[in-house]
C-alpha cells in the first residue's frame, strides 16, 4: 500500500511539473525512498532520495545512501556530491539495519479568512471633498472589495528534540508547508484580487440597473431608485462569501529522525520546548526492521 502511495506521489509531482506549477515534495521523497529501501529496491530508493535532497542537504539521509550506494549504482547529481565528502565502498555486502523513524508535524499552516477593503467609503469621502457633490456618496457606500486573506495561524510549536533510550537524535526539517502555502499565496493574490474587484463591479452594475428602473417609477422615482439601488447592492455585498477553504490542520513543519538501533524495546522521547510539551513513546523494533513514530502538535 505504502509502495501505491509512494507512486501515485510521483504522478502529482509529474502533474505539478507539466503546469508548471511550483512542487515542494522533500517529505513525501523521503517516505517514498523510505518505503523502496524496505522494500529492497536500492535503486528506486535512491532516485527518491535524490528528490528528497533538492531543498538542501539531511544529516539522516546520509548513512542510508552510503549504505545503498556500495551495491545500487544509481547517482545524481545530488547524491553524487554527498558521496564525494567521503568515499564509499562499493561492491560490499549490503546490510539492513534495525531501524527507528520519528516523524514531527509541528504548528498548523496560516488559513484564509474573509476580508474587506472598504474602498468605497473613502472614495466617496475624498470625491465629496473634492467636488462638493454628496451623491458620489450615493454610489460608493457599498464599495467593497470583499477577497479571502491568508493570516498566521499563531503557532507556537516549531521546533522540537528527539532522543532514543535517552540518547539525543539529530532532527531535520523537511517541509515548511507555512511558508509554501504564504509563498503560493503571494503568487496567486493579484488575481484573488481580481477576481473580487470583478464581482465588486458587477454589484455595482446591478445596483446602477435597479436605481434607473426606480427612478421610472414617477413621483419619487429618485428616492425610489436610490433605495432600490441601495438595497440591491447591499444585498449582494452580505452574501458575497470568498472562498476560505483551507488546510486548516496541515502542520506547519514536517521534521524527522532516523536512527539505527539494535533489535528489540526502545523508547523515543520528543520534546517540544515552544509549549513545554513532552511525550515517551515505547517501540519494539524487530531484526533488520523498523518503528515508526508519529507525533503530532498542532499547537
Amino acid at each position: 500500500g505504502a509502495a501505491v502511495e509512494a507512486r501515485r506521489f510521483t504522478d502529482m509531482r509529474e502533474y505539478l511539473d507539466s503546469i508548471q506549477l511550483e512542487r515542494s515534495g522533500t517529505f513525501g521523497a523521503y517516505l517514498a525512498g523510505f518505503v523502496f529501501e524496505r522494500l529492497g529496491q536500492g535503486d528506486r530508493a535512491l532516485r527518491y532520495y535524490e528528490e528528497a535532497l533538492e531543498s538542501g542537504p539531511l544529516d539522516s539521509l546520509t548513512a542510508p545512501i552510503r549504505r545503498l550506494a556500495r551495491i545500487h549504482p544509481y547517482r545524481g547529481p545530488r547524491i553524487e556530491a554527498l558521496l564525494s565528502q567521503e568515499g564509499v565502498e562499493t561492491g560490499a555486502e549490503w546490510d539492513r539495519p534495525s531501524e527507528i523513524l520519528v516523524v514531527l508535524a509541528l504548528g498548523r499552516v496560516p488559513y484564509k479568512v474573509p476580508e474587506r477593503i472598504p474602498i468605497g467609503a473613502a472614495v466617496g469621502l475624498a470625491g465629496t471633498w473634492i467636488t462638493g457633490n454628496a451623491e458620489i456618496l450615493e454610489r460608493s457606500l457599498f464599495k467593497v472589495v470583499i477577497y479571502p486573506e491568508l493570516v498566521n495561524s499563531g503557532t507556537r510549536a516549531r521546533q522540537a528534540s528527539v532522543a532514543i533510550d535517552q540518547r539525543s537524535a539529530d532532527v531535520d526539517q523537511v517541509t515548511n508547508l507555512g511558508a509554501d502555502i504564504a509563498r503560493e499565496y503571494e503568487l496567486i493574490k493579484p488575481r484573488i484580487i481580481g477576481a473580487a474587484v470583478t464581482r465588486l463591479i458587477t454589484r455595482a452594475a446591478v445596483a446602477e440597473g435597479a436605481r434607473v428602473a426606480g427612478r421610472q417609477a414617477g413621483d419619487g422615482g429618485d428616492l425610489i431608485g436610490l433605495l432600490a439601488a441601495l438595497l440591491a447592492e447591499g444585498t449582494m455585498v452580505a452574501l458575497d462569501k470568498p472562498d476560505t477553504r483551507s488546510w486548516t490542520l496541515l502542520p506547519e513543519r514536517v521534521a524527522i529522525a532516523r536512527v539505527a538501533v539494535q533489535p528489540g524495546a526502545h523508547e523515543v522521547t520528543v520534546r517540544i520546548p515552544d509549549v513545554g510539551e513532552s511525550r515517551s513513546i515505547a517501540v519494539e523494533v524487530p531484526r533488520q526492521g523498523f518503528g515508526v513514530v508519529v507525533v503530532t502538535v498542532p499547537r
